[in-house]
């Protein structure tokens, strides 16, 4: 059985080991995010492994993912690989999980975001890039990581709030509007 976590005597437990851990290259993010989620120690499951491997035997992908990109962040940052680390930044933003921007030019950028056109959200947004590049329901699913069906539903919501009949419309007014 697993114990929940008392967060109030183990947060400050949680950032030491963090912070030690990032100085040393060595956090352990399948253990840190398998415990956050209230689960078992990963090393009691499968290869006994704490890497993404082993969450996966969780049946928790989403965990699994964010071990990986967890572990590809710290080892570009390490190896000093900027070009990779924007890739892994990159790849978390489109598979929507959480990565804490150390880069003050990228803080700025994010402060200056205005808020969208039409009343479409940022996830619309970047659908309506893709749209406008020509990509197809599936091929917009493949790109960020969801199923056909909610890129079709991104993009009736899409054609919903510009007003447009169909995705040539669409992407005439992305480019217009310059979204």
């Amino acid at each position: 059985m697993v114990h929940p976590i008392n967060w109030s005597l183990a947060l400050p437990y949680y950032s030491i080991a963090l912070v030690f851990g990032y100085l040393l290259g060595s956090i352990p993010f399948g253990v840190i995010l398998t415990r956050l989620a209230g689960m078992a120690d990963i090393r009691s499951v499968g290869s006994g492994n704490i890497g993404a491997t082993n969450v996966l035997r969780t049946g928790n992908k989403a965990l699994a993912a964010a071990t990986l990109l967890g572990d590809a962040l710290r080892s570009s940052e390490h190896l000093g690989a900027e070009p990779l680390r924007r890739d892994v930044l990159d790849l978390a933003q489109r598979a929507r999980l959480v990565v804490a921007v150390e880069d003050p030019t990228e803080q700025a950028q994010a402060q200056d975001d205005k808020p969208a056109p039409f009343g479409l959200t940022s996830r619309e947004l970047e659908v309506l890039r893709l749209i406008a590049d020509g990509r197809s329901n599936g091929e917009i699913g493949d790109e960020l990581f969801v199923s056909r069906k909610t890129a079709s539903v991104h993009v009736s919501n899409i054609l919903r709030k510009l007003g447009a009949s169909n995705r040539i419309e669409a992407a005439a007014i992305a480019r217009r509007h310059q979204l």
